[in-house]
Order: structure tokens, then C-alpha cells, then sequence
């Protein structure tokens, strides 16, 4: 077989790159290679993420949550089926399925549990708490938030611990604590 196994891995990081470069056509064309060449099945989990990004960049969040359920299926790590679930929940929500979204993202943190990676668990109760603010349980999102925070602390992660903190804020203003909404953003 040869290198010709890593051909898709290779279009995926060129995918990647336009990605970064926001440059979502390249990107798109990229990850069409890469199913082109036929991933292996763990590498076809990764792609199918990408393309679900693709769409939910684009506000296509239908066709996102098919390729990140596509994803899920595909899977072969605790970390990539987590993604995977992560981002559905996150395109559910985006479809005003927030119930669902709930669901999808409680088993998400049991996925971020069980790959014992911090970030995607702190993402994933990150998520879940926006869904519990909006099925009217600002408390519990506030709770959330901040274990979130705490988490990303810990694994050194300052972006997300930063926009952990700032949704923090945001619910402790909805519930009228002033004082709280200040010390999360100082």
C-alpha cells in the first residue's frame, strides 16, 4: 500500500490550513480529495468532522449535524466520537433542537470523561449549559460555566477558559448577580 494511505491525512491538514486562513472554498476542495482517496475509516471520522465545520462555518447546520453523526459512527477513539458529539450538539442547538442538543451534549461529557481530555469536557459542559439557559435553567448554566472555566484552567487552555468565563458572566447578569458577572470578568 505504500504512503498512499496518508494522501488523505495530508489533504485534511491542507484542509485545515485554509480553515485557518478562512478560506472555506480551498477548504472545501481539500476535504473533497481527501474523501476522494478513500480514508481509512479513523481518518474518514476526521474528514467527516471538517466537512460538518465546513457547513456549520456556512450556517448549513442540517448538513453539519449528518457529516458529525457520520463522524460519530465512524470513530474509533473516545476523543473523536466525544467531537463528534460535541459538534452535533452544537448544530442542534443552532436548529433550535435544544432539548436534543442537551442530550447529545450530556453524553458528550461522558465521552470527554472517559478520553480524559479536559478541554473537550469543559467545551462540551460549555455547550451544555447555554442549552440549560435556554430550557430556563440560567443557576445551572451559571454552575456550568464555571466548572468549565476550571477545567480549561487546568489544562492551560486560556482561550476557552476566557469564553468560559465571559458566558459565566453573561448568566450572572441575566440573574441579576452584578457582583458575580464582575468577578468572572476581572
Amino acid at each position: 500500500e505504500g504512503p498512499r494511505f496518508l494522501l488523505p491525512e495530508i489533504h485534511l491538514y491542507i484542509a485545515h490550513t485554509w480553515c485557518h486562513l478562512r478560506n472555506t472554498k480551498r477548504m472545501g476542495e481539500a476535504l473533497a480529495r481527501a474523501l476522494k482517496l478513500r480514508p481509512k475509516p479513523q481518518s474518514e471520522a476526521r474528514v467527516r468532522l471538517s466537512i460538518g465545520n465546513l457547513y456549520y462555518k456556512k450556517g448549513r447546520f442540517r448538513e453539519a449535524l449528518e457529516e458529525y453523526q457520520q463522524a460519530e459512527g465512524l470513530a474509533r477513539t473516545a476523543l473523536i466520537r466525544g467531537r463528534a458529539l460535541i459538534n452535533q450538539g452544537m448544530a442542534l442547538y443552532q436548529l433550535g433542537r435544544i432539548d436534543e442538543a442537551a442530550s447529545v451534549l450530556k453524553r458528550a461529557v461522558q465521552r470527554a470523561v472517559a478520553a480524559v481530555n479536559a478541554v473537550d469536557l469543559g467545551l462540551a459542559r460549555q455547550y451544555l449549559a447555554w442549552a440549560d439557559f435556554r430550557s430556563g435553567r440560567p443557576k445551572l448554566a451559571l454552575q456550568m460555566t464555571e466548572r468549565a472555566a476550571r477545567l480549561c484552567r487546568q489544562a492551560a487552555s486560556i482561550d476557552r477558559e476566557a469564553e468560559a468565563l465571559q458566558n459565566g458572566a453573561y448568566f450572572a447578569l441575566e440573574l441579576g448577580l452584578w457582583t458575580k458577572a464582575r468577578v468572572l470578568t476581572t
